[in-house]
């Protein structure tokens, strides 16, 4: 630990203490924590006495986080104090210029906070600094104009995107994507630097070259409603039935491209976020499997002002048909996979004044300072008072409420919290959190709190699918296994018109014959549901799709059972309708 950060953190709370001592007879006061400014961070780093530092900052934090009335910008100011020296300051850095920007952005009053507030546990801190230091060195002041951008930059691709990337050609692309939309700030649907950065996550996640970008903006003419954009690529089914793009080799992966040979729906949803987010809309590319059992699928979410307010909007760029499918996005910022809706929320940031999203920010990073659950419940409502869409608050609050000495009072009332905000708008994320209470429910309690919630969801079919699967498994914990069987076999009927939840009610009814050793049974079951599952066409993409897989299974089974001729009989039906295979001639394709 450096001595003259030690003594001088010692010399200046003595002196405070001296300075406070109450005159003889009067009651004593407890002194108010010393003040903790960003040149004690400073100081700190260049003596290397961070440990000390970071210690000094969370006593202070605590004692903050426990006032009835704490300090936002109190609390603001040593949450990303302490995230400095715990995690930048202690970073590896891969140049000194990447020293000058830590001790400059420490110092910065917009920047430091926002971003030192916005790094998540997977954010690479030497990373997010390297890039920092190449926005500074190629922008200059611009960087302090767009906070949030830049936040966003940093925060996005602080990690390469492609597995052929190097950590300078990532660098290089989050220059690229910052300097388009800087630059041709004019031409945006959305103003970047209007946009706060968990919003802004959607918009620098941007894995097109900058002559692409140049393309859209300047010769392809985003529709009115960008959305619209989807179905202006047109659907090559030949790339459906083989499973390869139609430009191949010869041709480059490119947008101009795409719009010209057309493709399928990955190739539909990347054209559409990639013009999108040229023309400053954030855009989430979404990817799931079918509720009609086609297999893969993917759409897009774009943001979009909606009754004077930003939402998501994840229909227009979407085929009509495909409205019950499950849908999954990749987090920009962390690589963790959300719920379509879930990334709706993100929208609701839009609506928070920006000292309002610095505090819940900050709040939700001090939650490990509490030790007491309440107290840690009590920060995560602050948190979530200041912004509504903050998914880490939610669920940091949501796992409070698992724990056993949570009363049952509070979990009602985050429950009746969720119902009133998530219900209808975030549909999935609500699901989540309430299935995440039955989980962590006494086995007795489990079938009334399952029952309850089947009827929050009337125009969600798949989510009452799978609501009936865990009132099955809570039927097994109760020493029920017949009726949860009969309701395996009950689900399995409904399922099958929403595949993924099909192959989930099989594989329940397998946990449970297969132990017993009913096997003649268990194929019946594979069998008879194998036989009612709607048939995709054939494709390329065929073994995407729950009725193959629920075949390979059968197969399978059948194998197992010494039925080889019949499983053969299934593998060659599959066999037929995979276009993949090089030994399988195309057919001429019917129309869409």
């Amino acid at each position: 630990m450096g001595m003259r950060f030690a003594k001088s953190v010692l010399l200046a709370t003595s002196a405070l203490l001296t300075l406070l001592a109450p005159a003889r007879g009067q009651a004593a006061k407890p002194p108010p924590p010393p003040v903790i400014s960003a040149d004690d961070a400073l100081r700190a780093y260049q003596e290397h006495a961070l440990p000390a530092f970071v210690k000094l900052a969370e006593d202070a934090l605590r004692t903050e986080l426990a006032q009835k009335k704490p300090n936002d910008e109190t609390i603001t100011r040593l949450a990303s104090l302490r995230i400095f020296a715990s995690r930048l300051g202690s970073a590896t850095l891969a140049s000194p210029e990447d020293a000058r920007t830590l001790q400059w952005l420490v110092k910065h009053p917009t920047l430091g906070p926002l971003l030192l507030t916005a790094l998540s546990p997977r954010d690479n801190p030497a990373r997010v600094l390297s890039v920092l230091t190449a926005l500074r060195t190629t922008f200059g002041k611009t960087v302090d104009q767009f906070p949030d951008l830049t936040v966003a930059t940093c925060v996005v691709w602080d990690s390469p995107t492609r597995e052929d990337q190097t950590p300078e050609q990532a660098t290089q692309a989050a220059c690229d994507v910052f300097a388009h939309l800087t630059e041709y700030r004019a031409k945006m649907r959305f103003d970047p630097q209007s946009l706060p950065w968990p919003i802004l996550l959607y918009l620098v996640d941007s894995r097109v070259t900058p002559e692409e970008r140049q393309w859209a903006l300047n010769t392809y003419r985003l529709p009115r409603e960008p959305g619209q954009a989807y179905f202006q690529v047109r659907y090559d089914m030949a790339g459906f039935y083989s499973g390869q793009w139609k430009g191949g080799d010869r041709q480059p992966y490119t947008l101009p491209n795409i719009l010209k040979l057309g493709g399928v729906c990955k190739d539909e949803a990347h054209f559409t976020a990639e013009v999108c987010r040229a023309y400053g809309i954030p855009a989430a590319v979404c990817t799931g499997s079918s509720g009609s059992g086609e297999g893969f699928h993917a759409w897009v979410g774009l943001l979009k002002i909606s009754q004077k307010r930003a939402v998501f909007d994840f229909q227009t760029a979407r085929y009509p048909e495909h409205g019950f499918w499950s849908g999954t996005v990749i987090d920009p910022q962390t690589g963790e996979k959300l719920a379509d809706s879930e990334v709706a929320m993100v929208a609701e940031w839009s609506a928070v004044p920006p000292a309002r999203r610095l505090l819940s920010h900050a709040l939700t990073q001090s939650l490990d300072l509490l030790d007491q659950p309440q107290q840690r419940i009590t920060a995560c409502k602050a948190a979530l008072d200041a912004a509504p869409g903050n998914q880490r608050a939610w669920l940091a609050l949501v796992n409070e409420c698992t724990q056993p000495q949570t009363p049952a009072a509070t979990v009602a009332e985050v429950s009746a919290v969720i119902e009133r905000f998530a219900l209808d708008r975030y549909d999935d994320f609500a699901f989540k959190s309430f299935t995440t209470f039955v989980a962590a429910a006494k086995p007795e309690d489990q079938l009334p709190m399952l029952d309850r919630i089947s009827k929050l969801f009337p125009n969600r079919p798949d989510l009452l699918a799978d609501l009936a699967l865990r009132k099955g498994d809570a039927l097994r914990k109760a020493a029920r296994p017949v009726d949860a069987l009969h309701l395996y076999q009950e689900v399995l009927e409904i399922a099958l018109r929403y595949g993924p939840l099909s192959l989930d009610a099989i594989a329940r009814i397998d946990a449970m014959l297969r132990p017993a050793g009913k096997m003649r049974e268990l194929t019946d079951h594979y069998r008879v549901a194998w036989a009612h599952m709607p048939v995709p066409e054939a494709s390329g993409y065929i073994a995407t799709t729950p009725w193959y897989i629920m075949g390979d299974r059968y197969a399978a089974i059948l194998e197992e059972t010494g039925d080889k001729p019949a499983a053969a009989k299934v593998r060659q039906t599959l066999r037929a309708r995979d276009r993949s295979l090089s030994d399988n001639p195309a057919k001429q394709p019917p129309s869409r």
